[in-house]
């Protein structure tokens, strides 16, 4: 068009600037722009403006997308909706939600686009208040009946806030139910765990005589994982075979093999991983999870090689399964190379739970000193990173050393969590600590979480009887809800141990009082006393 002497105006750059969104050119696209801003008399233009920020937005770029927003002198309803709908694109609901509210300020009525994404944004940040705030706009502006975007929206903010019973509720009053509101409140159950309830809706749903989509699919599949549906699972992929949507779309091909892992059914899921001719990183993911779920890390850590020699890159979740794989069958020379990468990739600083794994796993392998380099190296030592580290010096016997990091832990300011009590708890036992455990007892007490974790009382019960602590043992096991054997067993075990020979006779039946019966270990201690 150049070449032949024509110039471009206004409508000629937002198509094309249109055209490199669609196509996700966007270096191209920022030609174009630069283009633009070179006349000044277009780079004013309201219309180019805004689709710039579309363009922008919908790829990612959302700073640049906010600088050229906020170089309009007096934004359009389009030039808002273009900056919100690219921060709810991404995930960044509550920058969505603040440019809801600005829009609000500045006079700016929104429409029903503006409200589509808001719902979005108000579900991702788990906003209820706003969600239900803008529901009543949209109804009192009878933008509910007619619209079925804003149905499925308002049904999925519900489901996203964990209120399935007011989104059955919206569901239930619409007049019209079609395959938008129907995936809503299919997936909200799903994603929530119940399987059952998401597979009924289907089949009403079909009923009604509406087809399934890629996303229903996928709910539906993730359904018949939750609760063992194979045989559901399998009609279902022989439906998405036979229309073609399991070779178009990794979607559907990865909640196949969730599906099929979930069931129980791993030789299937590995047939179906092969088959797949769209793959991409979650594919791999899924497979190598699935291998960890059921111990068999050579084969995670083989497929990890494939996907590497394959071309695909992983990510942050590929490498948190690989290197659990690695720390369990103490792979270090693996564990180094991936360190190198990640620190290449600058993962480490990027994700810390990338950086704590790497931390555990190195501690797993015994090499306790990389462990720490990478502790203090990392710029975000959160209870997390200070958990991982501890439990490192515990699986290796260094007990004392456990305990004295909780100390500089506690000198940072980073309060444990439950399962940094527990770390600590065995440290206490196999240091022989009772004072240290004793005070580690109030701590919890006081972070009421005896009663919101039982697995808190469950190390508190060993690390007594470690101790020889036998009146605290009981006194502990006395003030569970629900004592269960394994514990009944710990704790005759201690009297055994620390030669109270008369008192585990007495505990088969403290136990049968309680409804709870004496397995082969209580008749072993018993024996042993």
């Amino acid at each position: 068009m150049q070449a032949d002497h024509f110039t471009p105006n206004d409508h000629t750059y937002v198509a094309l600037l249109k055209a490199c969104t669609d196509l996700k050119a966007i270096s191209a696209g920022a030609r174009i722009h630069a283009e633009i801003s070179a006349k000044s008399y277009l780079a004013c233009n309201l219309h180019i403006n805004s689709t710039l920020v579309h363009m922008y937005a919908t790829s990612g770029l959302l700073v640049k997308a906010r600088e050229i927003f906020d170089s309009i002198p007096d934004p359009s309803i389009v030039s808002w909706n273009a900056l919100v709908a690219g921060y709810v694109r991404h995930g960044y609901g509550s920058q969505a939600l603040h440019c809801f509210i600005q829009m609000h300020e500045a006079g700016i009525a929104p429409n029903e686009i503006t409200y589509v994404c808001v719902l979005k944004a108000c579900g991702i940040t788990k906003a209820l208040e706003m969600g239900r705030n803008v529901h009543a706009e949209v109804s009192r502006k009878n933008l509910v009946m007619n619209n079925s975007i804003i149905q499925g929206a308002l049904v999925d903010m519900y489901a996203k806030c964990g209120l399935l019973k007011i989104a059955q509720g919206v569901f239930d009053k619409l007049p019209t139910r079609c395959l938008i509101t129907w995936t809503a409140l299919i997936s909200g159950y799903a994603n929530h765990g119940y399987g059952i309830e998401a597979l009924d809706c289907c089949e009403e749903m079909r009923i009604e005589g509406i087809s399934p989509n890629s996303v229903t699919f996928a709910c539906s599949l993730k359904a018949c994982g939750i609760v063992g549906a194979k045989g559901k699972g399998s009609e279902i992929h022989v439906e998405v075979s036979q229309n073609g949507l399991l070779w178009l779309n990794p979607v559907i091909g990865n909640a196949l093999l969730s599906m099929y892992i979930n069931c129980e059914m791993l030789s299937r899921a590995e047939e179906v991983f092969k088959e797949l001719t769209s793959r991409d990183v979650v594919t791999w993911n899924i497979l190598i999870a699935g291998y960890t779920k059921y111990e068999l890390h050579e084969e995670a850590l083989d497929l990890f090689n494939q996907m590497i020699q394959d071309g695909y890159r992983p990510d942050a979740v590929t490498y948190i399964f690989i290197l659990k794989c690695c720390g369990i069958v103490r792979a270090g020379d693996v564990v180094i190379e991936i360190h190198i990468e990640l620190a290449r990739q600058g993962l480490l600083e990027k994700e810390p739970e990338v950086n704590n794994a790497m931390v555990h796993t190195y501690a797993k392998c015994g090499c306790l000193r990389a462990s720490q380099e990478v502790f203090y190296r990392s710029q975000t030592q959160d209870v997390v990173a200070w958990t991982a580290y501890i439990l490192g010096f515990i699986e290796h016997n260094h007990a004392s050393e456990a305990l004295r990091c909780y100390t500089q832990m506690q000198l940072e300011g980073v309060y444990p969590n439950a399962i940094t009590y527990i770390c600590l708890l065995k440290a206490c036992g196999m240091t022989k600590s009772k004072c240290k455990g004793q005070l580690l007892h109030a701590q919890i007490v006081n972070n009421k979480l005896l009663a919101a974790d039982p697995s808190v009382s469950d190390a508190l019960i060993h690390m007594y009887a470690d101790c020889g602590s036998l009146s605290k043992v009981k006194e502990v096991l006395d003030r569970r809800s629900a004592p269960v054997e394994s514990l009944w067993d710990s704790m005759l075990d201690a009297y055994a141990n620390h030669r109270h020979c008369e008192k585990p006779f007495i505990f088969p039946d403290i136990m049968t009082s309680n409804e709870l019966f004496p397995d082969t270990v209580t008749c072993l201690s018993c024996m042993r006393a």
